[in-house]
């Protein structure tokens, strides 16, 4: 039976819907992503159907915009209308910059004859461009000469007064200020990256190509090409254009302040304005447009500019670098604050304005303090950060509550590290200054982690790790020989000591392992080294210290680490066991040695064998196999190769004694294996 009126009105209705959002999304440009409902059967026509109400309409569906679908370019296409034009525009660029660079050589047109020359070239370039792209549409080929023209005018400007000096440096900036305003209108306007790319960034390259580095025209023509730089980045969000001045400029600026050593006004100057215009480059666009991610770069550039503004403000400027590096960490400070109280600046900006003006501050008080104050000083401001860490609301209050205390622990351990050098490794220990400062960072690494954690087992961990490392390259660089083994296998025994007091404590329980393994390690490349199973040892005495200290510190791993406990034991059992051999073989001589320690090592296995039946412990019983197994090797291999017919009978006849007294006391302590029932008679069982 067909359906009802209402029910064909109801779905043509919804029919109309579909083609009223489908002619919608059409005449917007723009592509629907909305799933098209299965088309309904047609209903039967009836002929007497009765008139019934229309139902009420249902509200329109709302169809979401989809970004504009851009069209799909040939590579035929692409290559040559885009990349023949932006190559050839780099080419008239180079060419005009080629041909003011090496005129002075040439002397076939004179120095005015050549500017000129320069000049009409670049400006005809920027101004046919500008042309074509208002006229003939919006071709890539307009755009590579706008950016052609920019780059050869500001080459032009530089040679014209810092290497030619026919041009006032108030013309050639006023020239350079207009060009580089049509630079940022141009690339703003027109959304075109590649005058940006060309123009802007060879604009910033030009002194270094024209080899005009070095002097004051130059670094102000630069100065006005940076703004350009910092203008379009604050309209567009070019990540690549923002690291691309940086890396351009900023190599020049700091060349110029060494080399040419201008008066310490001209370099403060230098130093603010370079700094403002790459900070305004880096956030600017986040600052304007209230952007709520901020890129990961404009931080770093941040940081690395603050950082270079700071060490070359400290170089350059002499008996004001105090003042220099006060003045820029309450700027950083000045400006975080500020930005605290303003909607348009994410917390993140704010935090690394407020984290940085920290570390300047920290930085200045190297020229105040020295020594162990500082180390001190910068402790403690690092556990005070860490006490705010529990405080703090979570969120950029916290985060930067942790980028403090994480600075100032690292600049009191670079601090340290003067004082206590890795050089000493090996050597001469260091004064006593050096030694205290590396332990009060240790301490305030402890400290910090228990006041920060409050729930933060990564932070505490993260710390103590720290602190654990801090206390290892103390040693190292305090203690040598036996002393530096016994010493680190003290360390370890407390560490697994702390370890099993505090379960949770996963740092000691690693720890514990590591110093027993450093520990280890140390024993068996100095005290006591593989050859000595063979040689014999140069000093008894301390390879038994370092190597007993070993095998505790291993054992009392095994209580940190209960669920490696077997392994443990059986390591500090084999430490212990090649402790006997080494001091076997030294008082003997090499023939007599091998033979006896053939027979020890049998006869431990026979031991081991044994206290496995005993106990009837699997592990133990495969030990004292493997361990036979590897003596019968060494006499079937090493021995009957290497000793006289003497030793090598003992070698024998005390491993086929001893295997015999093994088997014997397998078959007479291990039991034998249950019948299987399944094979006995019915009646017999």
């Amino acid at each position: 039976m067909g359906r009802t009126l209402e029910d064909r009105i109801a779905a043509l209705e919804r029919r109309t819907e579909e083609v009223e959002a489908w002619v919608g999304i059409a005449e917007a440009r723009t592509a629907a992503a909305a799933v098209q409902r299965p088309a309904e059967p047609e209903p039967e026509p009836r002929l007497f159907a009765p008139r019934v109400a229309s139902p009420p309409r249902a509200p329109r569906r709302a169809v979401p915009a989809a970004a504009p679908v851009r069209p799909r370019v040939a590579l035929e296409d692409a290559l040559g209308g885009q990349v023949l034009a932006w190559v050839g525009g780099a080419a008239v660029a180079l060419g005009v910059i080629f041909l003011l660079a090496i005129g002075v050589s040439s002397g076939w047109l004179g120095e005015v004859e050549r500017t000129l020359l320069a000049a009409l070239v670049s400006s005809a370039l920027l101004a046919s461009g500008a042309w074509a792209h208002g006229r003939r549409g919006r071709t890539d080929a307009a755009k590579a000469a706008v950016a052609a023209g920019i780059v050869g005018l500001f080459a032009t400007c530089i040679v014209a007064t810092a290497m030619y000096a026919i041009v006032p440096v108030a013309a050639a900036l006023a020239v350079a200020v207009a060009v580089g305003a049509i630079a940022t209108s141009l690339a703003v306007r027109w959304d075109a990256p590649g005058i940006a790319a060309l123009g802007v960034l060879g604009a910033l390259a030009s002194p270094v190509m024209v080899g005009a580095v070095g002097a004051d025209a130059p670094v102000l023509l630069l100065l006005v090409a940076t703004a350009s730089a910092a203008g379009v980045l604050l309209w567009q969000r070019w990540t690549w254009l923002a690291l691309g001045a940086f890396v351009i400029a900023t190599p020049q600026w700091i060349a110029y302040l060494v080399i040419a050593e201008p008066p310490a006004a001209f370099a403060l100057a230098v130093l603010i304005a370079f700094g403002a215009l790459t900070a305004a480059g880096a956030v600017g666009f986040e600052i304007r447009a209230r952007a709520v991610d901020v890129r990961v770069l404009s931080i770093l550039l941040l940081a690395i500019n603050a950082l270079l503004l700071g060490v070359v403000g400290v170089d350059v400027l002499g008996a004001g670098a105090s003042a220099w590096l006060v003045g820029l960490a309450a700027a950083h400070l000045g400006a975080g604050l500020a930005a605290r109280r303003s909607a348009r600046v994410s917390p993140e900006l704010t935090l690394a304005a407020l984290v940085l003006g920290v570390v300047l501050v920290d930085v200045a008080a190297v020229r105040l303090l020295d020594g162990l104050p500082l180390v001190a000083g910068w402790a403690a401001g690092g556990a005070l950060f860490a006490a705010l860490v529990r405080q703090a609301a979570p969120g950029a209050d916290q985060r930067a509550a942790l980028a403090g205390l994480g600075s100032h622990m690292l600049l009191a351990l670079s601090h340290a590290l003067l004082d206590a050098p890795p050089g000493a490794i090996g050597g001469a220990a260091p004064a006593l200054a050096g030694q205290v400062a590396l332990a009060v960072v240790a301490a305030g690494c402890l400290v910090s982690g228990r006041l920060a954690a409050d729930g933060r087992t990564t932070l505490r961990a993260l710390l103590d790790a720290g602190a654990l490392a801090i206390l290892a390259y103390q040693t190292a660089i305090t203690l040598d020989g036996v002393a530096f083994t016994v010493a680190l296998a003290a360390e370890a025994i407390a560490l697994s000591m702390i370890a099993r007091r505090h379960r949770d404590d996963e740092v000691a329980r690693g720890g514990a392992l590591v110093f027993a393994a450093a520990a280890t390690l140390h024993a068996l490349a100095v005290l006591a080294p593989p050859d000595a199973l063979v040689n014999g040892l140069s000093a008894p005495l301390a390879a038994a210290a370092g190597l007993g200290a070993v095998a505790i510190a291993v054992a009392f791993a095994a209580l940190a680490v209960p669920e490696r406990a077997a392994e443990l034991r059986g390591a500090a059992a084999v430490i212990v066991l090649y402790a006997a051999s080494v001091l076997l073989v030294t008082p003997f001589e090499p023939q007599q040695g091998q033979a006896l320690l053939s027979a020890l090592w049998a006869l431990a296995g026979v031991g081991v064998l044994v206290a496995g039946l005993v106990r009837d412990d699997a592990a133990l019983r495969r030990a004292a196999l493997v361990l036979l197994a590897l003596t019968v090797g060494k006499v079937f291999v090493f021995d009957l190769a290497s000793l006289t017919s003497l030793n090598r009978v003992v070698s024998f006849i005390a491993l086929g004694l001893l295997l015999l007294a093994g088997a014997f006391a397998w078959q007479r302590i291990r039991p034998r294996p249950l019948p299987d029932l399944r094979t006995v008679p019915t009646g017999l069982r």
